[in-house]
């Protein structure tokens, strides 16, 4: 049955993923203009913001490494921003229409990418996103995102030389072992 549990989460993760689903069309009450002004402050605040793209427990699954991935995150890339990449961000973040939605997805929140934010010298909040499910679960805002920021954070990880949509799984189990 142990073997099996990861299996069949598997298939209902995978198989229940669609694109996103905007069933709420974008209003400027939702919290967008909100989460911007908190994520600017973030960026203008943070001494080090540092960008991670890791693994995911489920890239794993099924495989006889599965149980000691599942504790233990891969770091595939780290890169701490200079002062022209978080010029860049917070360039990006401005640029954003304020306009927030949720987004309903069918899928399971994996996330492969991280944002961390450190203010003297200390983890202040981090944004973790996935782009398969269009979501992001960040601890600097309670606010909606805007709906423009899944795009905006593609085109960041893409400028500064990673991937945001990969074969997570390939990439995992060149990693085993």
């Amino acid at each position: 049955m142990r073997l099996l549990t990861p299996w069949l989460l598997a298939l209902l993760v995978l198989g229940g993923c669609d694109r996103p689903q905007t069933g709420v069309e974008p209003t400027p009450d939702v919290g967008g203009a909100r989460y911007k002004a908190d994520l600017r402050a973030q960026i203008v605040d943070a001494d080090r913001i540092v960008v991670s793209e890791h693994s995911f427990w489920m890239d794993f699954a099924g495989r006889k490494t599965a149980e000691s991935h599942e504790a233990h995150e891969v770091v595939y890339k780290r890169i701490e921003l200079t002062r022209s990449q978080r010029e860049g961000f917070l360039s990006a973040v401005d640029s954003l229409p304020p306009q927030g939605s949720e987004i309903l997805t069918r899928c399971a929140f994996q996330p492969h990418h991280r944002i961390d934010f450190y203010v003297r010298g200390r983890l202040a909040s981090s944004m973790e996103i996935c782009f398969v499910c269009v979501k992001v679960k960040w601890t600097g805002s309670e606010s909606t995102p805007p709906q423009a920021l899944y795009a905006g954070l593609a085109a960041f990880i893409e400028a500064i030389g990673m991937r945001p949509h990969q074969n997570w799984r390939l990439l995992a189990a060149g990693h085993e072992g």
